[in-house]
């Protein structure tokens, strides 16, 4: 029988601690007895409303619903959840640096035979060449069909592009942006454009589509696949979670 303790070191030895951001002080055991036998995982981008009736032994989180040094809780549906014993494991910051989240990313939307990984920096970016140039606009639509979205926000400076930078969740900041822009990209990816970043994105001569911030739930998608191979005796269960707002 597979334990909790066992699960826990196969995601460190894929994560290692020292990919831990400085701010990510919660993520790791949330809650439960890590010697507790695991018949059953969930594995999910966040703690929602979805998740708690599913009878797990162990939820696997990308997102902590326990956040910061004073380690409050931030999850309104894991603070109203009454827990049955569950073992609670979050991976946050260690995932992303690992650029697992945006190679998942890459593969769900491109296949592996349409493109070759380039190399993954130090922030978790996944660069990568497409192996045909293609048109921006099907490439958009390939984007909201595989994404399961309505609509993007785009900055669109090339009607053609063959090098692309995909960064999970919360990529579109200054950092993210500059590093990804140095690699020679034409179209960069990832979620959480403000009109501020959008400014500062008309900087470069880069394309820019926001993919928003659960896309990142690709990687767990892609874990759960790599979890039941690891551990045959345990079922390991992806749940998908959906935009926490309506297009109208």
């Amino acid at each position: 029988m597979t334990t909790a303790n066992e699960i826990i070191a196969e995601l460190r030895e894929l994560f290692p601690d020292t990919l831990s951001r400085e701010y990510d002080t919660t993520q790791g055991l949330i809650a439960g007895n890590p010697s507790k036998n695991i018949k059953k995982a969930v594995l999910s981008l966040e703690f929602r409303k979805n998740i708690p009736g599913r009878r797990a032994d162990m939820i696997l989180l990308h997102h902590p619903p326990i956040f910061g040094p004073k380690r409050a809780v931030t999850n309104p549906f894991f603070k109203k959840w009454k827990r049955n014993g569950e073992v609670v494991y979050a991976i946050h910051s260690r995932i992303d640096r690992a650029g697992f989240q945006s190679s998942a990313i890459a593969e769900r939307l491109f296949g592996k035979a349409e493109y070759k990984a380039v190399r993954t920096l130090d922030d978790g970016t996944a660069i990568i060449e497409l192996k045909r140039t293609t048109p921006i606009k099907e490439i958009i639509n390939r984007i909201k069909r595989r994404l399961k979205l309505k609509r993007v926000n785009a900055i669109i400076k090339k009607k053609a592009v063959k090098n692309i930078g995909i960064h999970g969740g919360e990529g579109f900041n200054r950092e993210h942006v500059a590093l990804a822009a140095k690699e020679g990209i034409d179209l960069y990816l990832a979620g959480d454009i403000s009109h501020h970043l959008a400014e500062h994105a008309h900087f470069f001569d880069i394309n820019f589509v926001d993919i928003g911030h659960f896309s990142e739930q690709e990687g767990m998608r892609k874990l759960a696949e790599i979890l039941e191979k690891r551990f045959p005796d345990v079922r390991f269960e992806y749940v998908e979670q959906r935009l926490l707002w309506s297009i109208e």
